[in-house]
């Protein structure tokens, strides 16, 4: 629920909270916010884990794009996603990494920066990124 809803780690330490679990199930011991941290970690880890096995296991191309916006704090964001064609012939669209405080679009003066996001998003899917040499060899050698 806390990662469904985007809930903050600190409303488990809500009074609130912990007396509607109490009431529902007076046995329930309410998790602390450490313990919770470890479990969405371990939940990030074996969906990165998949997605890896899911790409490596992928024979169709992948397409990478970036998208990037500024809110309304003038705080800059940015996400990298892969878009592919999986085995049953539907587009896939798999989140590879978001970055917040990216950069100001106003100061947005060279592509360097987003250049080295992209590079630091595709060193992380490290995986990913031999998947993709081959990929890169092949055009080369078609052109």
């Amino acid at each position: 629920m806390i990662v469904l809803h985007e809930y903050p780690l600190s409303c488990v330490d809500h009074h609130g909270l912990r007396r509607l679990v109490a009431s529902m199930q007076p046995t329930f011991k309410m998790p602390s916010r450490n313990t919770i941290r470890k479990d969405i970690l371990k939940m990030f880890g074996d969906e990165k884990l998949k997605l890896t096995l899911q790409l490596d296991e992928n024979d169709s191309r992948v397409a990478i794009t970036s998208d990037m916006w500024t809110s309304n704090q003038e705080k800059g964001y940015m996400v990298v996603t892969a878009h592919y064609i999986d085995s049953s012939w539907k587009l896939q669209m798999r989140l590879l990494r978001y970055f917040i405080n990216f950069i100001n679009f106003y100061i947005l003066c060279c592509l360097c920066m987003l250049t080295s996001k992209m590079h630091a998003c595709l060193f992380y899917f490290s995986a990913f990124v031999m998947f993709l040499v081959p990929i890169q060899v092949k055009f080369l050698l078609k052109h």
